[in-house]
């Protein structure tokens, strides 16, 4: 059995593992680098015009040229755990070449669906797979998506069945009892596949530097209620900014809005595309709750708030990592319309994203919002993302016979493995520190 590390070992994003068993490869994962596509947009560039050759040239998507050249034709599938960018949006302009299924949740192929566009030949490859249910990708091999939480919905782990052993690829997850979308983790099927023996465990080490356990996240709720209950919130506007992503979170923020009678509405374009994307699948009915608002119809649905009260809505909008051309920054500048008054609450239901590009976009936006006599209040909330202690509760719980750690860099990987040497595993031997376009043989 060969590990492949081609992306998310080196850096955060770009993330895509491939595993090789006899001479079958699966792909998991074929993601971008979002700090490094910011870059293109700061200079103007379009990435959704732009070749595969360029985008390996600025770093956005994985670089699996030599991979390909060496196992291309024997790659049978690839495989995508949730609908996050970093783990998808690579799949548009690397996943043609290689002519086998994509298998994903539902959820994750309508968000994949609308990034391919119309065209594309690669939604005949497209193979839906729910949770609880096992693929048969060739005689030898397999794969099974087990219930997972984190900040996106149906997010799955993968476990490959083969000849040589079982593979769980967890990227990403968290541990959440009570989480406010889906079910939880399937806690007894990792067990059993523990007790059946697991050859190897790949998950991400995003924030295993953390001490204690990731919290779930229908704290949240509790959390942006506290946020209001000692202020006086009349005539002032508010604004709070999350993932766009995370549907379960902004369904938490319209039931916050419906109790202080305020009007949500949805602003920005990853808005509106995921919660279309979750609408069609039936996930969830935001249209009969909330303003959904189309990003042509931004400037005038604004005017229509300032028209009749900002006291009366409740936006909830992009921008949270200061991403150029979000609405919450364009709001910030003055560019849409609308005009943030001192005493404006502004809540970020969310936490940077440590890199130098959000933590220079942020430090940007902060000083316009502050300029503008906005209140802000930071970090309410908590992370999609298992802490130290629930991946010592996975290591426990499924006991594998090698861990290899992903997403994030050398810092982070190597707190990694520094916990696996805590329960007895040994670097070089059965805990293994990879970097970009190694290859670990087992």
């Amino acid at each position: 059995m060969k590990v492949h590390a081609i992306g998310g070992y080196s850096e955060f994003g770009r993330n895509m593992t491939a595993i090789t068993v006899g001479k079958e490869t699966v792909i998991f994962d074929v993601g971008i680098s979002v700090d490094n596509i910011i870059k293109l947009q700061e200079k103007g560039h379009d990435a959704d015009k732009m070749s595969a050759k360029a985008l390996y040239d600025a770093e956005v998507i994985p670089d699996d040229r030599e991979f390909f050249k060496k196992y291309g034709k024997q790659v049978k599938a690839i495989v995508i755990n949730h609908a996050h960018l970093d783990h998808v949006a690579g799949v548009d302009k690397i996943a043609g070449k290689y002519k086998v299924p994509i298998i994903g949740t539902a959820f994750t192929l309508e968000v994949l669906r609308q990034k391919l566009g119309k065209k594309s030949r690669l939604h005949k490859r497209l193979v839906q797979l729910n949770a609880k249910s096992t693929y048969k990708i060739t005689d030898n091999l397999s794969v099974e998506f087990i219930y997972a939480t984190h900040s996106i919905p149906q997010t799955v782990m993968s476990c490959l069945h083969s000849p040589e052993g079982r593979v769980i690829y967890a990227a990403d997850f968290k541990f959440d009892e009570h989480p406010v979308i889906g079910q939880k983790t399937d806690y007894k099927r990792l067990r059993e596949l523990g007790r059946k023996g697991l050859k190897l465990l790949i998950t991400d080490a995003t924030r295993v530097d953390r001490e204690g356990r990731t919290y779930s996240e229908s704290l949240v709720k509790n959390m942006v209620k506290d946020t209001f209950a000692f202020i006086n919130t009349k005539n002032k506007a508010i604004i709070v900014t999350t993932f766009a992503s995370h549907i379960g979170r902004l369904k938490t923020l319209v039931r916050v809005a419906k109790q202080m009678k305020r009007k949500p509405v949805f602003l920005g374009r990853s808005m509106f595309n995921y919660i279309n994307a979750a609408e069609r699948i039936g996930i969830c009915n935001f249209t009969n709750k909330a303003m959904v608002v189309h990003p042509r119809k931004t400037r005038s649905v604004l005017k229509r708030i300032e028209r009749e009260g900002r006291e009366k809505y409740f936006m909830i909008m992009t921008g949270h990592q200061g991403e150029p051309n979000s609405m919450l920054v364009r709001i910030s500048q003055d560019l849409v319309g609308f005009k943030l008054l001192p005493e404006d609450l502004v809540i970020f239901c969310s936490e940077t994203i440590p890199s130098p590009v959000n933590e220079a976009n942020r430090n940007l936006l902060m000083k316009n919002l502050k300029n503008k006599g906005a209140r802000i209040f930071d970090e309410v909330h908590v992370s999609g993302h298992a802490a130290r202690e629930d991946m010592r509760e996975f290591l426990n719980m499924t006991k594998p016979e090698h861990y290899v750690p992903c997403h994030g860099g050398l810092i982070k990987l190597s707190s990694a493995v520094k916990l696996a040497t805590e329960l007895g595993y040994t670097l070089g031997e059965n805990t293994h520190l990879l970097q970009d376009r190694q290859e670990l043989e087992i």
